[in-house]
């Protein structure tokens, strides 16, 4: 850490003296701009936006010898590091071709620019300043919404749609886990998103919560016409209305920024716990399994408050 002397300038001004090797690595010189922004006590300087070409990323896949699964993770992670060219070759490429292109096409901005037997070239499209992160987080928010109502509704049955509604949560989960890298390597993005940096950092764990909560919502789906007493399923459709209600005042008040309804909403985990605990009774592995995502579910919503007052 360096400290500087502040030095009066005129009747009104004060200077403060600027780091040489700062203004060395970001090639500035006298009469160049820079930004301040004053984040409560503290005032950030950053060097004025360059139109520098970034040099383009490839990731390359190798696909011989590998479970399709590994290789879905292996470009989910290239996507997310916000490679340009996202490259899968290999001999028996063939055998996960159709998979390896559903995969792609489920990623946002992501486009199959060529593809043969043995190699699957794709582009990535996106520009991460016109990603408005507060905007896709709605997105994902609505999508969960759906799915409380349909889970709430005991004359529901179409669950498998509602389970493939947790694909549309994760391909926004994706790419904002990739915007969230991009300005974690290149500050200047900030700027563009309007928001400060402790919003950033909370919207990075919101995303990260309401995905682990979608794909709850996706377990429970998958588990509840398995379950075979009837006293169970009228007392989960109870549980699910109150989450329901609880996820409505968690989303307001994550919205709303407030700090004095986020402390009293921290008391409602407990108490729904203590509730699908003691009617909700565990009769089979199925039961077990939604009992866990309803607890899942609590835990990401307190953490999400957390996040408000913290």
């Amino acid at each position: 850490m360096d400290f500087r002397r502040i030095i009066a300038f005129g009747k009104s001004s004060h200077v403060v003296s600027l780091p040489k090797s700062w203004l060395v690595e970001n090639k500035l010189k006298k009469g160049d701009l820079v930004y301040l922004d004053q984040d409560f006590d503290k005032l950030v300087i950053t060097p004025k936006e360059k139109e520098n070409e970034r040099e383009e990323r490839k990731a390359v896949i190798n696909s011989d010898g590998k479970d399709f699964k590994v290789i879905k993770r292996e470009i989910s992670s290239a996507f997310i590091k916000y490679n340009d060219y996202i490259i899968v070759q290999g001999k028996d490429l063939h055998k996960y071709s159709a998979d390896i292109t559903k995969v792609m096409h489920n990623l946002i901005a992501l486009e199959i620019m060529e593809q043969s037997s043995e190699k699957i070239v794709a582009r990535d499209f996106l520009k991460v300043e016109d990603i408005k992160i507060k905007d896709y987080f709605k997105k994902e928010d609505i999508v969960v919404r759906s799915m409380f109502v349909d889970l709430m509704d005991p004359k529901f049955k179409n669950f498998d749609e509602l389970i493939e509604r947790q694909n549309s949560v994760k391909r926004v989960y994706l790419l904002l886990l990739k915007v969230f890298k991009a300005i974690a390597r290149d500050s200047m993005l900030i700027k563009k998103t309007d928001m400060s940096l402790d919003e950033i950092f909370k919207y990075y764990n919101y995303n990260t919560s309401i995905q682990n909560i979608c794909f709850s919502l996706k377990v429970i789906a998958e588990n509840i016409p398995k379950i075979k007493s009837a006293k169970n399923k009228k007392i989960l459709i109870k549980i699910m209305k109150d989450l329901n209600d609880h996820y409505l005042s968690v989303m307001k008040t994550l919205y709303s920024n407030n700090q004095d309804t986020a402390y009293k909403l921290s008391e409602v985990r407990d108490q729904q716990i203590e509730y699908a605990n003691k009617n909700f009774e565990v009769k089979s592995l199925e039961d077990v399994i939604i009992l866990q995502r309803v607890v899942w579910i609590l835990f990401e919503l307190h953490g999400a408050l957390h996040k408000i007052y913290d």
